[in-house]
């Protein structure tokens, strides 16, 4: 019984691995897209709701 548990907690901690990975990969590349290929603005701003809603009012 222990093998299983040990098991089912390795994939778990696989899945939340590969999970928090792709999530700090996609905000690198938020950041770095915004500010070295955007228009050179600070990389942070790219996390403010205002920066969001100029952009969706773009592609409306």
């Amino acid at each position: 019984m222990e093998s299983n548990w040990r098991r089912f907690r390795r994939q778990w901690l696989l899945i939340f691995g590969f999970l928090l990975l792709t999530f700090l990969v996609f905000a690198l590349g938020l950041l770095l897209g915004y500010s070295v290929l955007g228009e050179g603005k600070q990389p942070l701003d790219i996390l403010s709701p205002s920066t969001w809603k100029e952009l969706m009012d773009k592609f409306h």
